[in-house]
């Protein structure tokens, strides 16, 4: 009897030991999904798994700002390095020291040095400045000498060589071409609001003729101011100290035409 019971306890223990426990059913695991809202990211606003977490960032867009300005930026910084270049070669060919340009010129030798290293771009009366003394055509300061002269020219006007005097709120167009300079020196200027030609008044040889195709410019010439609208024009020997502001609200325009062949 006691063999027996043991025999039932231990059948009643294993039996117990093999009933089925009750379990919760499988499920899968939910795929965890983050829609991105608009219009921080994602503007479609479809849903991404959770592999996606990395938040959007407004400093990508800027970065990428930043990138696409890179180009003009980088190529700034070379005309800046070329002007430097073509002035000491200009200063070398003549066997003139700092101090000798500096004296003829009236700029700094300090100047000087940072212009031909590239470390600075020449405002607008020290180049004139520059190139008096040394007997050169600013088109030194574009990037061309014309030394192809061609018989016949046609330019863009996409193509045309600019630079700008970001100090002045001037840009300039050249419209010579690749003539070699010559008896005239044709410019586009661009002035915006409040551009103007410097604090100090400038000379250079020859004369200077001014047409404006809109807005307004101020002149001082001497002691004499003179303000033109569109369609006006002025012509004077540009060996006289003078000066200009724009003299309209908005961007002006002026065509200017240099003889002597020197001109900004």
């Amino acid at each position: 009897m006691e063999r027996a019971g043991r025999a039932h306890g231990g059948a009643g223990r294993l039996a117990a030991r093999r009933r089925p426990r009750h379990r919760q059913p499988h499920r899968a695991a939910p795929l965890r999904l983050q829609r991105l809202r608009h219009p921080a990211g994602n503007r479609s606003g479809i849903a991404r798994g959770s592999f996606s977490r990395r938040p959007y960032r407004r400093g990508r867009l800027n970065m990428a700002r930043r990138k696409a300005a890179q180009p003009a930026e980088a190529k700034s910084a070379y005309e800046t390095e070329l002007v430097g270049e073509r002035l000491r070669a200009l200063r070398l060919a003549q066997t003139l020291t700092l101090s000798r340009l500096s004296a003829l010129s009236g700029v700094p030798a300090s100047t000087i040095s940072k212009i031909e290293n590239g470390q600075l771009r020449p405002n607008l009366v020290h180049a004139i400045n520059l190139a008096e003394a040394l007997e050169e055509n600013l088109g030194f300061l574009i990037g061309r000498y014309r030394d192809r002269p061609e018989p016949v020219v046609v330019v863009k006007a996409q193509e045309r060589n600019t630079i700008h005097y970001g100090d002045m709120g001037l840009t300039l167009q050249d419209l010579n071409g690749h003539f070699k300079p010559g008896v005239l020196e044709s410019r586009v200027g661009i002035m915006a609001p409040d551009a103007h030609s410097g604090v100090d008044a400038m000379t250079h040889q020859g004369e200077e003729f001014c047409y404006v195709i809109a807005g307004a410019i101020r002149y001082r010439i001497a002691d004499e101011i003179i303000e033109l609208t569109a369609g006006d024009y002025l012509q004077f020997k540009s060996d006289i100290r003078h000066s200009w502001e724009n003299a309209h609200s908005g961007e002006t325009r002026v065509l200017w035409v240099f003889s002597n062949g020197l001109s900004f």
